[in-house]
């Protein structure tokens, strides 16, 4: 039953996905869901809940009367939340279907991650959703996206990465990452077809002049166990997509990350900039990371611009998401 609210939980040493919310659902009471005008990965009049050939259900948090008959039933789009939780040290495993494993993974859905640490983690965190992305759009009035992170924390040792691009798109406002080779890259199976992160408020520990006084992240800056990056005009450690998965593939042209408002106190820029796939030289760092270049003029890029719900309300143009 959704939605569900954690507070204050600890992962450790997972040896395969720190965070997982997925699967099959095998015996409800409904042989379908009403998914939001037929918003389903197989059946268009609704999502099966009987095990699927290739994918799993696709998850959205919902409120509902339990009390009220299946069929009589209203569902309203919410978020599932995380509140001070903790993910780390999780191992850089695979999956039982020999895929890498993941600090958090969830197949569809909406969830806030507010106050967390995601620390020393041997591979970030992904996302699975190729159709409904009604959940982030009705509540957080953000289309697109399917995971938010607020107010948190991505500490790594010089070898982490806390993003892995795979499908789904992130939020990420007001927070802070430090020890990481690099923030982003792509699953080893991407071929860029995502729809990928929004930076608003968030910066490299330090690069914030407030974050010296900030309690958020105060302690981490004088902790001792992490390396804080000295600030400069680029950031060549945003993100790596030299890997030999995009070359060629014509989704690579949807591969973005963007920034609200730059990098801090260090890059502070007024508006939008978006950072995309250097096609002519995939792996030149350009003073942003291999195969990562800034564009120009910024287009919307996400792969996964509506599903069968439409989320964005005006068909496929995603521009208003970003209000």
């Amino acid at each position: 039953r959704t939605p569900t609210i954690f507070h204050n939980n600890t992962v450790k040493g997972s040896q395969r996905n720190g965070i997982f919310i997925d699967g099959l659902i095998t015996n409800s009471e409904d042989p379908t869901i009403p998914c939001l005008s037929g918003a389903g990965q197989s059946a268009h009049s609704g999502c099966p809940t009987c095990p699927l050939r290739v994918h799993s259900f696709n998850w959205a948090p919902t409120i509902f009367d339990v009390s009220v008959k299946p069929s009589l039933r209203t569902y309203v789009v919410t978020e599932n939340f995380f509140e001070d939780i903790v993910v780390a040290y999780g191992a850089a495993g695979e999956d039982h279907h020999g895929r890498p494993s993941s600090s958090y993974w969830a197949s569809g859905g909406a969830v806030t991650f507010k106050r967390a640490i995601f620390a020393y983690n041997g591979l970030g965190a992904s996302l699975h959703n190729p159709v409904d992305f009604c959940a982030s759009h009705v509540y957080w009035g953000v289309s697109g996206i399917t995971a938010r992170w607020t107010d948190s924390l991505f500490l790594g040792t010089g070898s982490e990465r806390a993003f892995k691009f795979y499908d789904g798109g992130y939020l990420v406002q007001n927070s802070r990452w430090a020890g990481l080779e690099y923030l982003a890259d792509t699953r080893s199976e991407s071929n860029g077809n995502v729809n990928g992160l929004i930076l608003e408020k968030s910066a490299p520990l330090g690069w914030f002049d407030s974050d010296a006084s900030d309690t958020l992240f105060q302690w981490a800056m004088t902790s001792g166990h992490v390396t804080l990056q000295s600030r400069s005009s680029t950031l060549p450690n945003l993100a790596d997509w030299s890997s030999d998965w995009l070359v060629g593939q014509w989704e690579n042209a949807n591969l973005f990350l963007a920034t609200m408002d730059g990098f801090g106190d260090a890059i502070p820029w007024s508006s939008y900039h978006q950072f995309v796939y250097n096609t002519a030289s995939p792996s030149r760092n350009s003073g942003w990371g291999p195969g990562v270049v800034e564009e120009a003029t910024p287009t919307c890029r996400m792969f996964y611009q509506c599903g069968y719900t439409n989320w964005c309300g005006t068909g496929v143009d995603c521009t208003p998401g970003f209000a």
